[in-house]
């Protein structure tokens, strides 16, 4: 066959592959084979044309099976742009057009200022409440449609992003009713009230390190953005492995803290819209090391865990229960397990200490909400010297409470990507009618400072959850710890960290900005690594004067 009628034949094929194959189902993966399967496929025509074509040189072989290779990855792309860019069943919804063609344009957005969550308001402001902002993704900005998404009700499941641990799956990476099921049940166990009443103790260890660390720092500059860091991932080396990482104590990063927050900012901008990005980078030898370690020292701290069972339990013996009992574990169980500690420690620590930071940002700022709120606590302490660690006590701090939620409501988390994936009938997802095996999403960063939902959203304002509850429009798309069978199951330690916390600074502190610290500087500098993450933040705390004894 002459070669140019083979180059043709080539092409068609590339789009018959497409057509046919690579536009059904997902591919992510099965990314490092398919950036292999070019190489492995030029080697084998030029094998072939060889071999059936003797008479010429080995060179001329390679060169003819380049064309051939060339034709078919051509014919697979043109097929893929072209039917994306025109013919695609989200072509109806508006979004910016590079975004229609590749996953590509939101993972450049996002590396570019790792501030994805600011792009997409940017998005919905041009488009509208539904954007297309990737090939086969609808961002969603309509309040109605928030529940639609991610309440029990929603036909909706976790979409191809949750794959990224492949091959292990936890109990956040599992995609189906089915499979979600079973790997939610120790982790409920693991945050009964029993259970946590068993964490207090540990958790007022490191808290007092933390005062501690106030009280040596006074009247000097103080990042609680590492302090708060330093204490949340100490506490949880301590309910995930049975000990601290000591990091409150040496005023030192923990070099596996180091290497996972490293980890997470490098990657996070990738991962959030490619997940076969990060498939390939752990599969690929040198860019996987910083993985391969983290993974060693994981493997490490289990094992040494397993060996040493604390008399009172943890959270690793909760989650390990059904492990441990098996008699001999398969190699994938041994990755599910691992899987989960990483997610009980990273999970764990950054959203609790990005928490605790934006809420002290938000404070600074507010001596009113300050005067209030110490009025609550110095109330509470009057009655009971150790009210102030007792979870049972501070749960009633409804002031408190509702500072916590102000705050998360003006920093999620979680800002931009808890994905869905609809079924594949398509779903009603608030006024529009979105098509099966659709992506879809809806920001909490947008709809928690829409003013369809509330009442001057951009402002500090905790009255909205107590005494002022007509600044709240929609309380269905204010989520932080998410909704539905999907919901963070560490939610009250999270809530049990964050009272005591809190409660015991502003009772013990006074606290100001440092000197050269700018206050605009922290929601301008906020990254979107999936999680929120904070920029360096610098208070200076002075031990407050005893507080006055309240009369009768």
């Amino acid at each position: 066959m002459d070669i140019d009628i083979a180059v043709g034949v080539a092409f068609a094929t590339g789009i018959l592959l497409h057509v046919s194959l690579f536009r059904i189902g997902e591919w992510d993966l099965l990314a490092i084979w398919l950036m292999r399967a070019p190489f492995v496929l030029l080697a084998a025509l030029g094998a072939a044309l060889a071999w059936f074509r003797p008479a010429e040189t080995v060179l001329q072989s390679l060169k003819d099976a380049s064309k051939l290779d060339a034709a078919l990855l051509g014919g697979v792309f043109t097929s893929m742009l072209v039917y994306r860019a025109f013919l695609h069943r989200l072509r109806v919804f508006p979004g910016p057009f590079a975004a229609r063609l590749s996953n590509l344009y939101m993972t450049g957005q996002s590396v570019k200022t790792m501030q994805a969550y600011r792009h997409f308001r940017r998005l919905h402001e041009h488009y509208g409440d539904f954007v297309r902002v990737g090939p086969m993704e609808i961002s969603i900005a309509e309040p109605a449609a928030f529940r639609d998404i991610y309440a029990n009700y929603s036909p909706c499941e976790k979409g191809p992003l949750y794959s990224h641990g492949h091959p292990s799956t936890t109990v956040l990476e599992a995609r189906s009713r089915k499979l979600h099921a079973p790997k939610r049940k120790p982790w409920d166990r693991a945050f009964t009230t029993t259970a946590l009443n068993n964490y207090e103790e540990r958790v007022d260890r490191h808290t007092d390190q933390l005062l501690r660390r106030i009280e040596e720092h006074q009247g000097s500059e103080f990042n609680v953005t590492r302090w708060f860091s330093f204490y949340t991932f100490d506490v949880m080396g301590e309910l995930a492995f049975g000990k601290s990482f000591r990091q409150l104590e040496d005023n030192a990063e923990h070099y596996m803290a180091k290497v996972a927050r490293e980890t997470q900012r490098t990657i996070g901008g990738l991962l959030l819209y490619t997940a076969w990005i990060m498939n390939t980078f752990r599969e690929t030898p040198i860019l996987n090391w910083a993985w391969i370690a983290f993974q060693k020292w994981c493997n490490e701290q289990v094992d040494d865990r397993l060996a040493n069972e604390p008399k009172v339990p943890d959270i690793f013996h909760w989650i390990s229960a059904d492990y441990r009992q098996t008699p001999n574990p398969t190699p994938q169980e041994r990755l599910d397990l691992l899987a989960e500690i990483r997610l009980i420690v990273v999970a764990g620590s950054d959203t609790t200490s990005m928490t605790l930071t934006g809420l002290f940002y938000q404070l600074v700022q507010a001596p009113g909400v300050v005067a209030k709120l110490r009025e609550e606590i110095d109330e509470l302490a009057a009655q009971d010297e150790h009210a102030l660690t007792k979870n049972m006590s501070l749960v009633k701090l409804k002031y408190l409470q509702a500072c916590i939620d102000e705050s998360l409501r003006l920093t999620p988390v979680v800002p931009s990507r808890l994905q869905r994936m609809t079924p594949p009938e398509g779903a009603q997802i608030g006024s529009r009618w979105v098509p099966g095996n659709t992506c879809v999403i809806a920001p909490s960063w947008i709809l928690c400072r829409d003013s369809r939902c509330f009442a001057r959203p951009e402002e500090f304002i905790p009255e909205r959850w107590t005494s002022q509850p007509e600044l709240v429009h929609d309380a269905s798309v204010y989520a932080p710890f998410s909704v539905g069978r999907s919901s963070c199951a560490g939610k009250q330690l999270a809530l049990m960290e964050l009272r005591r916390t809190v409660a015991l600074i502003v009772h013990r502190y006074d606290f100001a900005l440092a000197p050269e610290q700018r206050i605009d500087a922290f929601e301008r500098d906020l990254e979107d690594h999936f999680t929120m993450c904070p920029p360096d933040f610098n208070l200076v705390f002075k031990r407050r004067e005893a507080p006055p004894a309240r009369s009768g």
